[in-house]
């Protein structure tokens, strides 16, 4: 078969393996960007929650 064929078969599967490479590489650095934003507003959100929770402890009036 590699007498008829030689190379076309790498060739075919390299049509496929190259740009699948491609678009994992691409969602990978899409993840690494926003995975640390994320992180971020998450913790934002609970600071602000906390923060927000103080003052409504100071507003009580017993």
């Amino acid at each position: 078969m590699k007498k008829w064929f030689g190379s076309t078969v790498d060739a075919m599967v390299a049509l496929v393996e190259i740009p699948l490479k491609a678009e994992l590489n691409t969602l990978q650095t899409l993840h690494n960007r926003y995975a640390d934003t994320m992180s971020a507003i998450d913790e934002e959100i609970g600071d602000s929650e906390s923060a927000f929770e103080a003052l409504m402890s100071e507003l009580v009036v017993g």
